[in-house]
This record gives structure tokens, sequence and C-alpha cells, in this order.
């Protein structure tokens, strides 16, 4: 385990995410799709709340309970598994 001092580089000042203008719901929901057991997750997945802390931490919580579920022998599945998105 590493804990990095962000803090203290001078080359790093902190960075939030913003999804670009016109990205729908369904692109947002691809890239939030767990790959097999890997799960990503961090502000830029919150559909509420992305850019900020609050982001952060509530994807973490969510993204934890799926883990802890899948750990636990309780399956979730994807209510949507259609990947495709409709382009303009």
């Amino acid at each position: 385990f590493y804990y990095y001092r962000w803090r203290q580089d001078p080359l790093f000042r902190g960075s939030y995410s913003n999804w670009p203008v016109g990205t729908s719901r369904c692109q947002h929901d691809n890239l939030r799709r767990p790959i097999g057991r890997l799960h990503f997750t961090g502000e830029v997945y919150s559909k509420e709340y992305y850019g900020s802390l609050q982001g952060a931490f509530m994807e973490g919580v969510q993204t934890g309970k799926k883990v802890a579920d899948y750990l636990l022998g309780k399956i979730f599945t994807e209510t949507n598994q259609d990947y495709s998105c409709k382009y303009k």
C-alpha cells in the first residue's frame, strides 16, 4: 500500500472531471458498467455530482456495496446489457 502525498508535489494542483456537452445518458451508463469483476469508481461516474468530493464519496459507497454483494455471494446484474448508444 502506497500513500502518495499529492499536496507536496509541486506539479499537481488538483483536478475534477466534467462530461462534454452532448454526452448521452447511455454513454455515461456504459462507462459505469463493470468489466467482469473489475469495477471503476470516482466522481467522474456520478450522475448528479460529477466533479465533486460528494460525487466521489457517493460513487465509492455504491461501488463498495456492489463489490461486497459479490463477495457475499449475492448476484447482481446490470438491468440493461445493451452497450450500443444511438448517435445523432
